[in-house]
């Protein structure tokens, strides 16, 4: 007899079938359509490769949580306000996070060396939070380079949470709240940080 598969071994095996027949998945009408739903494929892989199989692997991993939204907003601010120390550079050129930077408990940093957090600088830490924890300072969503654009929604899509950060100047956006959108679609849990808030734009 066999022995019996475990619950996580056929979730795995159920996963991988899913991003093989997605990837299989051909659009040959040309059109604006087919665009969308190539990209919307390319997300369902990006979703089940780098973010649910990987997370299979180590269920007790600390939660990631991404801390994104527009151009000098604050998040790298806030990221180290958290840390208590700078872990992610902060400056008056915008952009100034063109990567990725994930702050992370001292002896995981390999865990995010590929896939979504290629090129990445890793700060490792003992901060108590980053027991349970894993933060992410993203590169600008409406940054003029479409890389950085593109290496904060490869975040998001394996982000367990997110905070998004936002001023009275840059809250009407229309990017971020695009990407707002789809994470709402996947029901991911969101953090709202209205920052740089003065009496004046706050209508007191």
């Amino acid at each position: 007899m066999a022995p019996p598969i475990s619950p996580a071994a056929d979730l795995r095996a159920g996963l991988d079938r899913l991003a093989e027949a997605i990837e299989s998945a051909t659009f040959r009408l040309p059109g604006d359509a087919a665009v969308e739903r190539r990209a919307w494929r390319e997300d369902a892989i990006r979703l089940l490769r780098e973010y649910l199989i990987s997370r299979l692997g180590d269920l007790s991993a600390p939660i990631l949580v991404a801390v994104f939204g527009p151009t000098g907003s604050g998040k790298s601010t806030i990221v180290n306000a958290l840390a208590g120390r700078e872990v992610s550079p902060t400056g008056v050129i915008r952009p100034t996070t063109m990567a990725p930077v994930v702050w992370c408990l001292r002896g995981r940093a390999g865990e995010y060396t590929s896939g979504p957090f290629d090129g990445a600088m890793i700060a490792e830490d003992d901060h108590r939070l980053l027991k349970s924890l894993t933060f992410v300072d993203t590169p600008d969503l409406d940054s003029n380079a479409e890389e950085n654009r593109r290496r904060a929604e490869r975040i998001l899509t394996v982000a367990d949470a997110a905070v998004f950060v936002t001023t009275p100047q840059r809250y009407a956006d229309a990017v971020p709240w695009e990407v707002m959108r789809r994470l709402a679609d996947r029901r991911l849990p969101v953090i709202y940080v209205m920052n740089r808030l003065t009496r004046r734009s706050a209508g007191s």
